[in-house]
């Protein structure tokens, strides 16, 4: 048992050792892709790229610490990868990347983290978030 967990353990960390690896390969691509939002400054040293799905309870936690963390870092570029993975089980995910992203292309990067940042505080995740959460959000 003990021979298996290790063994499971090492496997584990050369899977995310590869997925690092794999990140830094394709870096310049996920910092400057001119259909991802970002917010803050182009010439930044820092960056924070955020992959997440509206419908994703585990995102919907840490979205109130990453709005801190954007208040708080103004020097800071923040890149949101739409990433509707449960967009098969709930059409909310899908529907609101969609009009997250419809947000940024019209109205501009302060616009889409208002959007963002609402649909978060509506607190609804895991098949939860209503056409009126996403209808009352794009308005605002």
């Amino acid at each position: 048992m003990t021979v298996s967990n290790k063994l499971q353990e090492q496997q584990e960390a050369r899977k995310q050792k590869m997925f690092a690896l794999s990140v830094m390969e394709n870096q310049a691509n996920l910092l400057n892709d001119p259909d991802t939002p970002a917010y803050g400054p182009d010439n930044a040293k820092v960056a924070v790229i955020e992959f997440f799905d509206y419908q994703c309870v585990f995102c919907s936690r840490f979205a109130p610490e990453l709005e801190k963390v954007m208040k708080a870092q103004p020097d800071v570029r923040n890149l949101f990868k739409e990433w509707p993975i449960f967009g098969g089980r709930w059409e909310a995910s899908l529907q609101a990347a969609q009009q997250g992203l419809t947000v940024w292309q019209k109205k501009g990067p302060q616009a889409y983290v208002t959007y963002h940042n609402a649909i978060y505080a509506t607190g609804h995740n895991e098949g939860k978030l209503t056409a009126e959460d996403k209808q009352r959000q794009r308005r605002d």
